[in-house]
């Protein structure tokens, strides 16, 4: 048993799978990409089984910033890792010590975490995944779990 994730892109019509190597590439600065101010994402981690997906994760869907030349501006992207830190870390760090107050800083970063350096794709978008994940071997039923309950 272990997990595979699956990378996707949202080239604005459909989402093309990305190999590892290409985020490698992407990460490195060795790849420039041709969206307008950032590129767009889905990661979904599978659980395999005998190299079978049997359970998916949700997808999470990230807003990689862009520099004018195509490449991943790691400054905005290191500030909005940390702006999700701060959201998850002082939510649970400052809730378990003081129970009874509400830390306003924490839901401030998570906002702009959300605002900066994550996207919602809408129902169709998230249709388009799921038809993309069945061409990766994910059964049909499976890759619908994705979806939002109707």
């Amino acid at each position: 048993m272990g997990l595979s994730p699956r990378y996707f892109r949202w080239t604005g019509e459909t989402w093309h799978r990305l190999t590892l190597r290409w985020m490698d590439d992407f990460f490195n600065g060795t790849i420039r990409v041709e969206d307008k101010d950032a590129l767009l994402t889905a990661t979904i981690f599978l659980q395999l089984e005998d190299r079978l997906p049997i359970a998916l994760s949700a997808p999470k869907f990230d807003r990689w910033p862009l520099r004018p030349d195509g490449t991943m501006d790691r400054d905005r992207v290191m500030h909005g890792a940390t702006l999700a830190m701060d959201a998850i870390l002082g939510r649970t760090l400052l809730t378990a010590a003081e129970p009874t107050v509400i830390h306003a800083e924490s839901r401030f970063e998570h906002r702009r975490h959300k605002a900066e350096a994550h996207w919602e794709p809408t129902h169709d978008q998230l249709e388009l995944l799921a038809r993309a994940l069945t061409k990766t071997g994910v059964a049909a039923g499976l890759a619908r779990r994705i979806l939002p309950p109707t």
